[in-house]
C-alpha cells in the first residue's frame, strides 16, 4: 500500500496539512493530471481527424 489517493485535491489537502515528506511528492499530483489531459486532447484531436 501507498497511501495515495486517486483524488488530486485530497492529495494537496493532506499534504499541507502534514508539512513533512508528503509536500516532496505533491508535484506528481499537479504534474501528472495536467499531462494527461494535454494527452488526451492530443489523442482526441488526431481521431478525430477527417480522412483524406
Amino acid at each position: 500500500m501507498t497511501n495515495a489517493s486517486v483524488n488530486p485535491v485530497r492529495s494537496l489537502a493532506t499534504a499541507v496539512f502534514t508539512r513533512d515528506w508528503a509536500l516532496a511528492d505533491l508535484w506528481i499530483f499537479i504534474v501528472f493530471p495536467i499531462l494527461g489531459g494535454v494527452l488526451a486532447g492530443m489523442v482526441a484531436r488526431w481521431l478525430q481527424e477527417p480522412d483524406i
